[in-house]
């Protein structure tokens, strides 16, 4: 005599477990495709660019000039940049002066980085291995130093909101530099000092007021 399908001794898995699969499977599926797949603004332009590559050149050339102008004593002053100008610099002149000059810091398995400026903070991308890690910083002028906190990280499109210092680790070779900050304050060939005074970051652009120190 045969036993009746779903008789005792032969249990067969309820809809509700298979449901139950099918739902971890699309989930870990969708965390998969999120974390390899790049942030949605995450588009560099191309070394061959030459449009981003003239932009990259002018911000290069305007800051400098800028960061060098004679003024009166204790003048202050701003400059507003892009972030669009700013990732054509990071993908085609960062590269550039990287094999000019070895000694900049870089972590040694990262490729292009990338920005983003919205409300109050910024996000900063790294392409390492093949893996786009993310950070979200709120840069802010402290006593001595430019802080950069982060808030939250992300791999890929994936955001991580617990995840923020293993981003920013990421990002900067195993170091807490970026958010321990950097000086806000640098000399001049000549003497003089420049002091950052103010950052303000709005959607698409980053803000920072300066005033330049005489000698002594």
């Amino acid at each position: 005599m045969t036993a009746a399908a779903g008789a005792p001794g032969r249990r067969v898995p309820g809809r509700r477990l298979i449901a139950a699969l099918a739902i971890v499977m699309g989930a870990t599926g969708t965390l998969w495709w999120l974390g390899s797949s790049p942030p949605m603004w995450w588009s560099p332009p191309a070394a061959s660019d030459s449009a981003a590559d003239r932009r990259a050149r002018e911000l290069e050339s305007n800051l400098t000039a800028e960061i060098h102008r004679i003024r009166p004593a204790d003048e202050r002053w701003a400059v507003a940049l892009r972030d669009a100008d700013v990732n054509a610099w990071l993908a085609i002149r960062l590269p550039a002066w990287r094999d000019f000059d070895a000694s900049i810091p870089w972590p040694p398995d990262a490729g292009l980085a990338q920005v983003r400026f919205g409300p109050g903070q910024v996000q900063v991308a790294l392409d390492r291995e093949g893996t786009i890690w993310s950070a979200v910083v709120e840069p802010a002028v402290a006593a001595d130093r430019v802080a950069c906190p982060p808030t939250h990280g992300g791999v890929g499109a994936l955001p991580i909101p617990f995840g923020a210092s293993l981003a920013l680790d990421l990002l900067n070779g195993g170091t807490d530099a970026a958010s321990r900050g950097s000086p806000r304050t640098f000399r001049l060939g000549d003497g003089r000092t420049v002091e950052i005074t103010d950052i303000e970051v709005r959607e698409g652009e980053l803000l920072l007021q300066f005033v330049t120190r005489p000698r002594g």
